[in-house]
């Protein structure tokens, strides 16, 4: 999770095969150069989480094979705030997308080490939202981060836990929803 980048706005475009074709430079300052990888640079090397890799994929295909943009929010938070964001995929010729993130909105809030580069704990695990970025205490229990570090204690841990990346319920619905009725 990366700290807050000076764009509203980011953009990056995938071929028919799903590898980057290009990239503009606010995306690059949010997810690193991506020469550092050897071409092909195929987009799910940055999309973890079956769920939502499934997400993905249905909102490619729905683009693509309806020829229609697919529009769904999302939450890409930093340690210092919390930005509510948009997504739009809009089909290109021969099978390519260009996919755009939006800044909505951005609230500032304490830092929150839990979704900060901070030293993890290898053997410890929680899962966080890939969309709104709450997390799962278990049992279907999805709460925002300073809620999980506060019931969780993790204040007096040494190292926060490994996240794990997944989609809560909620989102899996509502983007599903999204997707299907445009």
């Amino acid at each position: 999770m990366n700290e807050p980048y000076d764009s509203e706005n980011f953009c990056y475009r995938i071929d028919a095969r799903d590898c980057v074709a290009s990239v503009d430079t606010e995306w690059l300052n949010f997810n690193g150069h991506p020469s550092r990888q050897r071409p092909p640079i195929s987009i799910w090397d940055y999309i973890s989480g079956y769920e939502v890799r499934h997400l993905f994929k249905m909102m490619f295909d729905t683009a693509r094979q309806k020829k229609r943009e697919v529009s769904v929010p999302f939450r890409c938070d930093t340690p210092t705030a919390r930005r509510f964001m948009q997504l739009r995929i809009e089909p290109l010729d021969d099978g390519c997308l260009s996919i755009t993130g939006e800044l909505v909105h951005e609230e500032v809030r304490n830092r929150v080490d839990l979704i900060a580069e901070v030293e993890r704990d290898p053997e410890r695990f929680l899962e966080i939202c890939s969309w709104c970025k709450r997390v799962d205490l278990g049992g279907d229990n999805w709460v925002e981060v300073e809620d999980a570090v506060r019931e969780l204690n993790l204040l007096s841990d040494t190292s926060m836990p490994t996240l794990t990346h997944g989609i809560c319920f909620d989102c899996m619905e509502r983007v599903e929803d999204d997707v299907a009725n445009g």
